[in-house]
């Protein structure tokens, strides 16, 4: 892979974002990020209008090339309310994801408000480990440990076209069907967690 730093507009609007789709169309650009929707989206936040036309010519053109879009948003005083602005913001998402970090365990949560998208858990706990640095997938006891034949699970997955999309349920029935992943229910819905989520999973030797 490489690293490349384009010429982006400091805010999208209807006008420069034919530009921004030819740029990431020329480098192959997999996943956009748009850190937040208050500053990166031009328009009022508050605004339904900003967010229809952002969908219209930025979003969902990239959505049909199979461009991932990640936009992060910020949450008001009140956390009950949602996000600042326009509820118009996540009307064209297949997903959207709360962050919850719990400082004094070094905990980060992701809890899905919304889903579209088949498949997604409906919350992920990740355990921030700095030494090095990553962010492991763990449970109320802890980090998540794969052996061997859970680690040789999650690569076989990883290798099958079109598995993330699979709801859990789908991805049981496919392991189990090849014959060569002998474990029981509770392993093997650990390994397609760990999967599905795709964090770095703690192998045991």
């Amino acid at each position: 892979g490489h690293l490349h730093i384009g010429s982006f507009p400091e805010s999208i609007n209807p006008e420069n974002s034919f530009q921004l789709i030819q740029e990431i169309n020329r480098n192959k650009v997999g996943l956009l990020i748009i850190d937040s929707s208050g500053v990166g989206i031009e328009g009022d936040s508050n605004a339904a209008d900003t967010y229809a036309e952002f969908a219209k010519h930025l979003l969902n053109p990239l959505k049909k090339q199979g461009v991932t879009i990640l936009v992060l948003d910020n949450m008001g005083k009140d956390r009950t309310r949602g996000a600042i602005g326009s509820s118009r913001k996540t009307h064209e998402a297949g997903a959207t994801w709360q962050l919850t970090h719990t400082p004094n365990t070094g905990t980060w949560s992701l809890a899905a408000i919304k889903r579209r998208t088949l498949g997604l858990e409906h919350a992920i706990s990740l355990k921030q480990t700095t030494n090095p640095l990553r962010y492991v997938l763990s449970n109320s006891t802890g980090p998540v440990e794969l052996d061997g034949p859970q680690l040789l699970v999650v690569q076989y997955l990883q290798q099958v076209p079109g598995t993330k999309a699979l709801p859990v349920r789908m991805l049981k029935d496919l392991v189990r069907q090849t014959g060569e992943f002998p474990m029981n229910t509770d392993r093997l819905q650990q390994a397609i967690q760990a999967f599905k989520v795709g964090v770095h999973a703690e192998v045991q030797r």
